[in-house]
């Protein structure tokens, strides 16, 4: 299939900031930090200081993975995996507090040149996308010139990031180490599986058990077996009882270790969840497919 063009009045125009939101393993300031892996959880592309490209991540912001489609000339669709839309620069605050995908617009960064190197540059054609097949998740590539292409390209496989980068470079980060509830996969960490039902009892979170847990496992060894699969219930509770994040995690394709966790916890935490909606799935189709039972027959 040939290239799609999209957003064609961004041609010609000069790529003035960048804003972004949830970048991946950031801890200093925007001018002082180096970006290891240009992925974000959304992204505010401003041209010209008149036209701003909005990008957010459905996976993290509405916790589903209904991304934007465009129509294409022949009828078919093109799935982004993420949301995007093209406003007015002056719309775009308004446009974060009014669309659920974008993160509110006090809790952006700007991000300066050298840490961006398009950032001042002109686009020298208009945006298109790349499709393989119809109805595929596909890239846009933003053409700056002198060898500068740039893609947006949605990464379900690395938590629903938005990847913003050279052409050439993709992002494998590898195992992703968690050890604390702020940062990249966060929402992993024990402290963030919080406010869940297990055994009738309401649990703040998996390390603040009920008193009279804390009381049984008070000398149980903390990665023992009783210990780890009591944490494993609770896990299992917290994602079954919150469907949006469950989503989340099972969408997860990188391998996660969190601190203070024995090595593939998350996986078969992961697993059985999986297993159990394809159990459920599969119970639902037999049940379709089932004849309707016969009535017995008159008098």
């Amino acid at each position: 299939m040939q290239p799609h063009a999209i957003f064609e009045e961004l041609r010609g125009l000069r790529l003035t900031s960048i804003k972004v939101h949830d970048p991946w393993g950031i801890g200093l300031p925007p001018d002082d930090a180096q970006i290891r892996w240009p992925l974000f959880g959304a992204l505010a592309l401003e041209f010209d200081k008149r036209l701003a490209l909005l990008l957010g991540s459905p996976l993290r912001y509405l916790r589903n993975q209904e991304g934007s489609r465009v129509g294409l000339r022949d009828g078919h669709a093109a799935a982004l995996g993420y949301r995007i839309m093209l406003c007015e620069l002056e719309e775009a605050e308004a446009m974060m507090h009014l669309r659920p995908w974008l993160p509110r617009p006090e809790i952006w960064w700007d991000w300066v040149p050298r840490s961006m190197p398009v950032i001042g540059r002109t686009l020298q054609a208009q945006p298109w996308l790349d499709i393989s097949a119809p109805d595929q998740t596909a890239a846009v590539m933003l053409d700056f010139g002198e060898e500068m292409r740039y893609w947006l390209e949605y990464r379900l496989d690395l938590d629903g990031a938005i990847e913003f980068a050279p052409e050439g470079v993709r992002s494998e980060p590898g195992t992703i180490e968690v050890s604390k509830p702020s940062g990249p996969f966060g929402w992993l960490h024990p402290r963030s599986i919080r406010g869940f039902v297990l055994d009738d009892r309401r649990w703040r979170d998996a390390e603040h058990w009920p008193i009279d847990v804390r009381r049984q496992y008070r000398d149980a060894d903390p990665r023992g077996a009783p210990v780890l699969e009591l944490l494993k219930r609770a896990w299992l509770a917290f994602f079954r009882q919150n469907p949006d994040m469950c989503r989340r995690l099972l969408a997860l394709s990188v391998p996660v270790r969190v601190a203070d966790l024995p090595e593939g916890f998350v996986t078969s935490v992961r697993a059985e969840l999986a297993a159990q909606l394809d159990a459920r799935q599969v119970t639902a189709a037999y049940a379709s497919a089932a004849p309707a039972s016969t009535p017995p027959p008159a008098g």
